[in-house]
């Protein structure tokens, strides 16, 4: 049985910046702590699906069929977790694919963060650096480094079709780069102060992630978490579709420019931006 090695370094301020933007106990520790994530393993049953049922239907019915909560299941496909309000064509879901259902158990026991969710290669240690007058473009955009963060990357290398889209050279397919906050900056969330500039523009959509490529603006919105006795801000660093993406001019307090993007598949995070208060 092939197992993972646990990297020690930095394993415990990451486990803890996770677990704050989670909002529950989080360990790398594999012997002793409970696996609440776990991926059923009776094998795989067929059910008929029509292809305009909602995905909260599909886990009703496995409800009925597993005795697993709807509250408690997560279905993957094709590396991809549907959300509920959509339908099964919206994935392109057809009669002979396979769904994974990952039962979310409730408990009080950490959960386990999967060392190969991680790419150590690709960290970065932007805490000393200053780009000064530098400027940096990625996907066309310019790109504005989070020079004071420590970068911890994801492991993307497989989650998608290529890897273009995280190109470094502003190549064709690249993604433009921005950041996002899972905070409240005066008691708002990015989205909400995001929304706010939408009103009277013409959107071809109505919901969206919203996103900043201003990792100062993002960090207004980081949340906060003690490791070690000290404090720390926690930001994603993301990768946005260019072709679906929709700018938004802050002005007032909230200077900084909010980005819109129409759904999460339009939104990649590529890392954790760190950094010590």
């Amino acid at each position: 049985m092939a197992t993972a090695t646990i990297v020690q370094v930095n394993s415990g301020l990451l486990t803890a910046a996770f677990s704050t933007i989670m909002g529950m106990p989080l360990s790398t520790d594999v012997t002793t702590s409970d696996q609440v994530e776990m991926t059923l393993k009776n094998g795989t049953f067929q059910t008929d699906v029509k292809a305009n049922a909602k995905i909260e239907e599909i886990k009703a019915h496995l409800h009925e069929l597993l005795g697993v909560p709807p509250d408690e299941q997560r279905l993957i496909y094709n590396g991809k977790q549907l959300e509920d309000g959509k339908i099964m064509s919206e994935y392109k879901i057809s009669d002979e694919s396979t769904l994974h259902l990952v039962a979310r158990l409730n408990t009080t026991k950490p959960v386990v963060l999967d060392p190969r969710s991680l790419d150590p290669l690709h960290d970065f240690d932007f805490t000393y650096i200053n780009d000064g007058h530098l400027t940096f473009t990625r996907g066309g955009e310019r790109y504005v480094r989070p020079c004071g963060f420590k970068r911890f990357a994801l492991n993307v290398s497989d989650k998608y079709e290529n890897l273009l889209w995280i190109g470094c050279n502003n190549g064709m397919g690249e993604w433009p780069v921005s950041y996002h906050g899972t905070g409240k900056y005066e008691k708002k969330m990015i989205a909400e102060d995001g929304y706010v500039l939408t009103q009277g523009q013409e959107f071809p959509f109505t919901q969206g992630v919203y996103s900043t490529p201003d990792v100062c603006l993002a960090e207004k919105y980081a949340k906060k978490f003690t490791y070690n006795n000290e404090q720390y801000l926690v930001i994603f660093q993301n990768r946005v579709n260019p072709t679906t993406l929709r700018k938004l001019q802050a002005t007032g307090p909230r200077i900084g420019d909010y980005w819109v993007s129409p759904s999460e598949a339009d939104v990649r995070p590529y890392g954790i931006c760190i950094r010590k208060v």
